[in-house]
């Protein structure tokens, strides 16, 4: 069926003029000057608004959604506030930029979703602090380079990875305080390259039901 060029329609499919809306058997789309607003099928249903209302209840879990995307964090800001304020499912890849030096713990909580969650130290930025991710579905740690400090820590483990299903430690040049471990990774798929270890007692402390992958990894 086809009215005046505005609706097309069969008996899988209703299409509307500019494909403001999108109607087939599997599933529905709605947009806005070429912006996909809303898509609907059998297993999820993504917004992409920037508020999400209801006149009357909204019964179960209604995901806190994040957009593809970057943050950067400037020396002397909050590291944590900059985390703490993202959406926990991610509908794409998304950057947090961490530049000049900061003194803090830094925890990664609860991210899932479409993409992975980046935390990337840019060159001079240091943290003086512990690195820790739990709960996530895809987490990536970067430094600047093999040879340049970004992570100073005191803490039992200067980073420390449970419950996430894949974990990527690049270019991470850590030092520690003699008594403590790098990285202690448990329940978790992880995978370490290119990273220095300096201060340790043991570059890695692996635990139970853990997958690690360590590739051109130097120091202790």
């Amino acid at each position: 069926v086809k009215i005046g060029g505005k609706l097309d329609a069969d008996k899988n499919s209703v299409g509307v003029e500019n494909s403001a809306m999108t109607l087939t058997k599997d599933e529905f789309t709605l947009a806005f000057d070429g912006k996909n607003v809303m898509e609907v099928d059998e297993d999820s249903a993504v917004f992409d608004v920037d508020t999400l209302t209801a006149t009357g209840q909204i019964i179960g879990n209604v995901v806190n959604t994040q957009k593809a995307g970057s943050v950067t964090v400037p020396a002397g800001a909050s590291i944590q506030s900059a985390i703490d304020n993202l959406g926990k499912y991610l509908l794409g890849n998304v950057y947090v930029y961490v530049e000049g030096q900061h003194t803090e713990n830094v925890k990664l909580q609860g991210f899932y979703g479409m993409g992975t969650l980046y935390l990337s130290f840019r060159s001079g930025a240091v943290l003086s602090g512990s690195i820790e991710a739990v709960y996530c579905k895809s987490i990536s740690i970067i430094g600047p380079s093999q040879t340049a400090c970004c992570l100073i820590s005191g803490a039992d483990e200067c980073i420390k990875i449970r419950n996430v299903e894949r974990c990527n430690i690049y270019h991470v040049y850590m030092r520690g305080g003699g008594r403590n471990h790098g990285i202690f990774c448990e329940y978790c798929m992880a995978f370490i390259e290119e990273c220095t270890f300096a201060g340790f007692v043991y570059g890695m402390d692996v635990k139970a039901n853990s997958q690690v992958s360590i590739y051109a990894c130097i120091g202790g």
